[in-house]
């Protein structure tokens, strides 16, 4: 509300070479170097682990539910920064601090305004030909672009071109707040790789066809399993097996039909979509070793959707601890698996 007066604070900070990050923002986060800023007490937002995913927001709620949103992901972040109403220090200044960090491998960011659009798109490509950088961006319509201004006193500009210009220069945007949360976690956890052929293993029939349903959305081809793999797979599995694509071992799946099916289908498909349905009693904490071991001879994408039942938490645990993401949904691991395809 006091524009004259950050005007004035910025002009005399310019003047004595002192950069401002602000005002109107809550602070950074640095765990590495044990910096702390944020004003809101540890006790009422636990902060995340140490890790490579850096967030940048515009806003200091949206920052909060980032942290908080990422903490339960068991994501870690290497840098938190809010940036406000940028008087000086734009998100432009912390891509390019960013593109340079060494601590920092994934960044992902929330904007609601850009000041030199010039600059960002410059900064943008800087920092996107290095490492993965996702962004969300909010006033889509004129309501949320007229909350975007009363918010930070930045105009936030037709949303139609800076949608074009990502797309034109290739930087990745989130649709919503869940997808750059899932999409973090997942290029946080493996490297990227090229296609999009994705095979579907599940144990439930109706998950494999939610998955399949997203990754039509997402422009993921769910191909069918090939002839010659089908003779092999065949006397492997009962005849109720659908051998398909979703390959649904049913509620008879046990640990080791995953393997069998990622063994012979390796090399028909760039990226797989796990479903296990730990309520199955054939499923076990062995299966988080069977496909780590797996994972090792394969460099392609890999994401797991466990649904909140049976032993899902140890699951959980073995499978991330290996690097493999896991989503409360089918939908969100394929895409997951989709920020991992490109």
């Amino acid at each position: 509300g006091e524009k004259e007066l950050q005007d004035e604070i910025t002009r005399i900070a310019r003047e004595i070479d002192i950069r401002i990050l602000g005002p109107n923002c809550i602070g950074v986060y640095n765990p590495s170097q044990k910096l702390d800023t944020l004003f809101l007490p540890s006790e009422r937002l636990k902060r995340p682990k140490k890790g490579n995913v850096a967030v940048v927001s515009q806003s200091g709620a949206i920052l909060s539910c980032l942290l908080g949103a990422i903490r339960a992901a068991n994501i870690g972040v290497s840098r938190a920064i809010h940036y406000g109403n940028a008087a000086d220090i734009d998100e432009s200044d912390i891509y390019e601090y960013l593109a340079h960090n060494e601590d920092t491998e994934v960044v992902i960011s929330y904007m609601e305004s850009v000041g030199d659009g010039r600059k960002f798109i410059d900064r943008a490509r800087l920092l996107s030909g290095k490492k993965p950088l996702l962004i969300l961006k909010s006033g889509k319509g004129l309501r949320g672009q007229a909350a975007a201004y009363s918010h930070t006193g930045r105009l936030a500009g037709r949303y139609e071109v800076f949608h074009s210009i990502l797309k034109q220069f290739k930087i990745k945007e989130a649709v919503d707040f869940d997808e750059l949360v899932d999409a973090a976690k997942a290029i946080s956890y493996q490297k990227s790789s090229k296609g999009h052929r994705v095979l579907i293993i599940t144990d439930g029939g109706g998950s494999g066809v939610l998955a399949a349903d997203e990754c039509m959305k997402q422009g993921l081809e769910v191909a069918g399993v090939p002839e010659g793999s089908l003779k092999k797979l065949r006397p492997r599995f009962p005849s109720f097996c659908v051998l398909n694509n979703p390959l649904d071992l049913t509620a008879h799946a046990r640990d080791e039909d995953y393997l069998v099916a990622l063994h012979e289908l390796k090399d028909d498909y760039d990226g797989f979509v796990i479903v296990a349905l730990t309520g199955v009693t054939g499923i076990t904490a062995k299966l988080a070793e069977l496909v780590k071991d797996f994972k090792r001879s394969v460099s392609k994408p890999m994401v797991f959707h466990i649904a909140y039942e049976g032993l899902s938490r140890k699951l959980t645990t073995l499978l991330e601890r290996a690097r493999i993401p896991v989503y409360p949904s089918p939908e969100r691991a394929v895409r997951g698996l989709k920020a991992l395809l490109d």
